[in-house]
This record gives C-alpha cells, sequence and structure tokens, in this order.
C-alpha cells in the first residue's frame, strides 16, 4: 500500500513530512507541541554522533589524498581556486542575510541568555581557542574548531609515517569512517519523523510567520547564489580566458538542468567529464582527474546556505555577527564544506556542524533542513558550475605554461 514512498528518495521524504507537519501544525495549534518531544530524540541522535563524524571523516580525506607528482600542481591551483571561492561564497551568504535579514521574521523564543553564541574577542584569543589543551574534553564538549584541527593533525601525521606502519592505521580510520557514516543513513533514515514532528511543533508554536521566515531565507539563499555565479565565477572565467557568461551558460545547460532535477554532484560527474572535454575543450587528463576532485571538495553552493543559515539563526536570536564571529565563519565554512563527501543527506549534517561550532539551537537548523531539497537544487547547480569553471581556468593556465 505504501511502496510509493518506500521508493521515494530521502529529500522528498523530508519534504513530504515538511509539508504534512505543517499542516498538523496548523490545525492542531498549541496541542502539536507536544511532539516536540520526538523531535528533540532525533536530534539528540545527531549531536550524539557529530564530533566522531568529524574526526574520522577529516583523517580519512587527509590520508586518501592521492597526489602524483605530475598533478602536483594542478592539484595545488585547483585547492587554491576552490577555497578561495568557497571564503567569497561564505561572505556572500552572510552579506545577503544581513542585507535581507530573513531571520527578523521569525523570533526563537528561548531566552537569549540560554543560548550564549561562541564569541572571539580577537584573532589571537580565536587561534589560542582553535587548539586544544586537552583532547577528551574538546571531543566531551563537542568543540568543532579543536575537533577538526586535531582531525588535520592526526591525518598529517599519519601521511608522514613509514607506509607499512601508516597502513593499518589508515585502513582502521577509514573503517571508522565508514562506520559513522553507516550510522547517519541510520539517523538520516528517521529524519522525515523528527521533521515532521519539529515542523508541526513549529508551525503550532509560531503559526504562519515562521513560513514567511522561511520563504525570505529561501530568497535571499537564491539571490546569493545569483550572484556568487555572475559576478565571482562568470568574470574571473571571462578574466582569465575571455569566455562570455553567455556562451559558458550555454555550453553547460545539460550539467544545470541536470544539476536542477537530480541535487546530485556525484551523478553529474561523467557529465561534468563530457562537457569539460567537449564543449569547453579541457584536456583529457586534466578533466579526468579535476572533475572528480572537484566534486569531492568543491562544496560553494553548501558555504553559501552556511552563510545564510547562521546569520539567520543569529537575527532569529536577536544577535548580531561580530568580526570575529565572521572570521570564524569563514574559516570553518571553507573547512567544513571542503569534507564529508559521500555522507547521506550531507547537506543538512553540514549545517548542523555548523551551529554546533556556534553553540546555536539545533531546532531551529533541524527545521531549516527540512527545506533543504529546495535548497539543494541551488546547491548542487552552484558546486557543479563552480567545478567547471575552476576547471576551465586551471586548464587554461596549464596550457599557457605549457607554451611558454
Amino acid at each position: 500500500m505504501f511502496s510509493w514512498y518506500t521508493k521515494m528518495k530521502l529529500s522528498n521524504k523530508i519534504l513530504l513530512a515538511m509539508i504534512a507537519g505543517s499542516i498538523l501544525g496548523l490545525i492542531a495549534g498549541p496541542a502539536a507541541m507536544k511532539l516536540q518531544f520526538v523531535g528533540d530524540i532525533w536530534l539528540n541522535m545527531i549531536k550524539m554522533i557529530i564530533v566522531p563524524l568529524v574526526l574520522f571523516m577529516i583523517i580519512q580525506g587527509i590520508t586518501g589524498i592521492e597526489n602524483p607528482k605530475a598533478l602536483g600542481r594542478i592539484l595545488f591551483r585547483l585547492t587554491t581556486y576552490y577555497a578561495v571561492t568557497s571564503m567569497i561564497a561564505v561572505l556572500v551568504g552572510v552579506a545577503f542575510a544581513k542585507l535581507f535579514a530573513p531571520g527578523t521574521g521569525f523570533v526563537f523564543e528561548k531566552a537569549v541568555n540560554e543560548i550564549q553564541v561562541a564569541k572571539l574577542v580577537d584573532w589571537q584569543t580565536f587561534m589560542v581557542n582553535l587548539v586544544s589543551n586537552n583532547i577528551f574534553a574538546s571531543f566531551t564538549k563537542g568543540d568543532i574548531p579543536q575537533v577538526l584541527l586535531i582531525g588535520i593533525l592526526f591525518g598529517v601525521a599519519i601521511v608522514l609515517m613509514p607506509r607499512e606502519k601508516s597502513a593499518p592505521i589508515k585502513s582502521w580510520f577509514s573503517s571508522m569512517a565508514q562506520l559513522f557514516m553507516s550510522v547517519v543513513g541510520i539517523v538520516m533514515s528517521l529524519s522525515p519523523i523528527g521533521v515532521f514532528c519539529l515542523m508541526a511543533a513549529a508551525l503550532g508554536k509560531y503559526g504562519l510567520g515562521f513560513l514567511g521566515a522561511m520563504s525570505k531565507l529561501v530568497g535571499t539563499f537564491y539571490v546569493a547564489c545569483f550572484v556568487q555565479l555572475f559576478v565571482v565565477y562568470l568574470f574571473s572565467l571571462w578574466l582569465f580566458t575571455r569566455i562570455t557568461p553567455w556562451d559558458f551558460l550555454k555550453r553547460t545547460s545539460e550539467t544545470s538542468i541536470f544539476c536542477i532535477s537530480t541535487c546530485s554532484s556525484t551523478a553529474a560527474i561523467p557529465i561534468n567529464i563530457r562537457i569539460s572535454k567537449e564543449e569547453l575543450k579541457v584536456k583529457p587528463d586534466v578533466a579526468d582527474f579535476a572533475v572528480p576532485f572537484g566534486t569531492q571538495i568543491n562544496h560553494d553552493g553548501n558555504a553559501i546556505l552556511f552563510g545564510c543559515v547562521i546569520l539567520f539563526c543569529m537575527q532569529a536570536l536577536g544577535m548580531e555577527v561580530t568580526i570575529g564571529q565572521l572570521v570564524q565563519m569563514v574559516v570553518l565554512g571553507v573547512i567544513v564544506s571542503f569534507g564529508g563527501g559521500g555522507i547521506p543527506s550531507g547537506g543538512i549534517v553540514k549545517l548542523m556542524v555548523m551551529a554546533q561550532a556556534f553553540n546555536l539551537p539545533l531546532e531551529i537548523v533541524a527545521i531549516v533542513g527540512s527545506l533543504y531539497r529546495v535548497f539543494d537544487m541551488g546547491i548542487t547547480t552552484m558546486n557543479c558550475l563552480g567545478d567547471l569553471v575552476g576547471i576551465v581556468i586551471i586548464d587554461r593556465l596549464e596550457r599557457v605554461k605549457d607554451t611558454a
């Protein structure tokens, strides 16, 4: 009887749960708030796995990097390009969230003094706070910046070990990463239930004003995406290659349509490789390496959403972002957006990681996550078009060096 539901994608199930929960909340009113505890249980399951997930995924990512000497220069250039565009993407998301203030339409009713957002006095304090003085305390407190640095340190240490000694350690961390990805899969399979209860409770508590705030957030995100696409990607493409924006969009229209319909960067890899070679005239060896690499580490669409959602949450709490928090947001946004490829519904998990880092209430992020399918069309398209722009630029720079 419900075979149609079991065949649905998880993102569609979450969207359906959001709609059903919203309807129930509007009909039942405050009585729907009794379902909040179910959503809280689901949120606790996510909180439980965030720290080990981040640790093992970062270590696996670093120890799994293969860096052939022939592609070392391309790898460095691609990584630098994606790091810069990811920083800009976070700032673009923050800027438009600041401009349009989508969170002002939704007031989170927990007292502000109950939710202390991490504050950084100056850059020296920020740098000191990045380094843990007790590794186990960092895990217990869920201090994501410190956990990230610990993971990076461990990953680099493993890479520097002799191969015969590092092999079993790499294998163990890889297995643990796969284990926690499996746990994430189980938790995310329960997300329709958690989202249904959270949406019902939210609409029962806040009414239609909440939906208005969500629509403002969606609009803010897509405006930021268009600015990132035209001002950052297409302008830099024209600057380095003289390919016009219209010409590029025409050549990559198949990628855009595919991303909007499937919301899968991984599934778009074969299409992007073919378009890189046939439409954008990228050298085959560059395309074959750069497309999968870019798909794995370049997530500018997610970075834009990080900026929008963190500002949305802070506005809902009546807080102002400081310069120190902005620096932290950019640094963490780049690191978190780089990692986590292959995590089921990984974008939602990354949002949770960012919120945890700023000690923001995960309830808001979880409800925003219920609309993830709406955001995901823009996220995936931005990720893939950003990949192609970076690959074309690097390919042209390599051609110049070859002819020099």
